[in-house]
């Protein structure tokens, strides 16, 4: 579906999403629709809480989710040009579960319409990775037309990873 709107509306309104980029399938929730988050993380199972994020799109967005957001983040976010996923030390906003070892990922969404939802939801979606055989089962609990196919042009998957230290060191586990 391309309709932004729609999917604006349905993520305010505690429902989940279905995401699938040319490398993976994700489930989407809203970070503050509780409920939603907690029905995300169940269908997902344990084996996905490590590879979890959160997808933002407005780089002051890193407060919501980073407790010591180091001044090099800044300048990350800003100059990137591909699909990156930057994990920080110490997270917060979404459940401990999804933050191993208190560390939260995060990416920057570049691509629309992806970047134009988040944008207009005022709030960052955690991102749970889902085998796209097991998709079928939970259709009770994602809607068709709130899926965003490979066609919409949203991208999730990084191309590359970092880790970003709370003193700005920089350790790239995907290049």
């Amino acid at each position: 579906m391309s309709d932004t709107k729609a999917i604006v509306t349905a993520l305010k309104e505690g429902k989940i999403v279905f995401m699938h980029d040319r490398r993976g399938s994700y489930l989407i929730a809203a970070t503050r629709q509780q409920e939603a988050v907690k029905r995300i993380m169940e269908l997902a199972g344990p084996d996905a809480w490590p590879n979890a994020f959160v997808a933002i799109g407005e780089a002051p967005q890193l407060y919501d989710y980073v407790v010591h957001i180091p001044d090099l983040a800044w300048d990350i976010v800003e100059f990137t040009e591909k699909p990156l996923h930057v994990i920080y030390e110490k997270g917060k906003g979404v459940p401990a579960e999804v933050l191993p070892g208190g560390a939260i990922r995060l990416m920057l969404v570049l691509q629309n319409p992806l970047k134009d939802i988040l944008q207009k939801l005022h709030q960052g979606v955690l991102c749970l990775p889902v085998d796209p055989p097991k998709v079928e089962g939970m259709k009770p609990d994602i809607a068709e037309a709130l899926a965003l196919t490979p066609q919409s042009g949203c991208q999730l998957s990084p191309e590359r990873i970092m880790q970003l230290g709370q003193n700005g060191e920089v350790k790239f586990l995907k290049k």
